[in-house]
Parts: structure tokens; C-alpha cells; sequence
């Protein structure tokens, strides 16, 4: 792998911006892009510097940061808002048992439930039940 994919790799990895759920709203995706994007342009202005690249200028830098910024927003924002309306719609949705009433489950099935638009649905959240007999 050359070593300028490799760090992309890890930039973007390595970041909050590829964890699924991870953000809350719109306005931490922001951060979480604009975050991961800069680091991005940093490297390779690091690279720019240690090979003597020409090419890259600083309005070329604003440009990428720009353009990479906005699109990854978009498309992102765009991702988010077609999975909760296929989501309204019963699709893709992942059913979960939560075997346990302490309150730390109780908490954790109710957080479930009140963010529909992660994709989960309790099915149920009760005491352990040991192993069945078959007659």
C-alpha cells in the first residue's frame, strides 16, 4: 500500500468520523468531518514538504479542504436522512433481546427505544432464563 493511502487510512480510521452511531446530530458529524479533513491536509502538506511538491499550493490545499469538507458532509447528511426515512418505514431495522432487569440494562433498552433512528427495536428486556427442557 503506498504510504500516502496508507495514512489516509489511518487518518480516517483512526477518527470518530467511521464509527457507526458515533455521532449524535448533524453538528458533531461537522466536527467529526472538518477534524478528520484537516488532519487529512496536514499530512499532506507534511508530504508536499518532505518531497518538494509543486503542485501543491495553499489555495490548492483551501480548495481540497473545501470541496472534501462540504461533499463528505453532504453525502453523509444525505446517508442519514434516507436511512431514517427507510427506518419510519420499518426496513432495516435490527431486533435486540436484552436479557437482564438491572438497572443499567433497563437504561440501555430505553435509550434504544427513544432513538428510533438508529435501526434498533427491543424485543424484550427481562431476567436471565436458564436452559430449557426438552421432554
Amino acid at each position: 500500500m503506498p504510504p500516502s493511502r496508507y495514512s489516509g487510512t489511518r487518518i480516517f480510521g483512526s477518527s470518530a468520523f467511521t464509527t457507526p452511531g458515533a455521532s449524535a446530530s448533524w453538528k458533531t458529524d461537522l466536527a467529526d468531518i472538518v477534524n478528520a479533513t484537516s488532519l487529512g491536509i496536514l499530512v499532506l502538506l507534511c508530504f508536499s514538504f518532505l518531497f518538494h511538491l509543486t503542485m501543491v499550493t495553499p489555495a490548492f490545499l483551501f480548495l481540497l479542504w473545501l470541496y472534501t469538507t462540504a461533499l463528505t458532509f453532504v453525502g453523509r447528511l444525505a446517508l442519514r436522512l434516507i436511512l431514517e426515512k427507510v427506518r419510519r418505514w420499518g426496513v432495516h431495522i435490527t431486533n435486540i433481546l436484552i436479557i437482564g432487569t438491572n438497572p443499567r440494562a433497563v437504561h440501555f433498552a430505553e435509550t434504544l427505544e427513544s432513538n428510533s433512528k438508529m435501526g434498533y427495536h427491543v424485543v424484550a428486556c427481562g431476567p436471565r432464563v436458564g436452559r430449557q427442557q426438552t421432554l
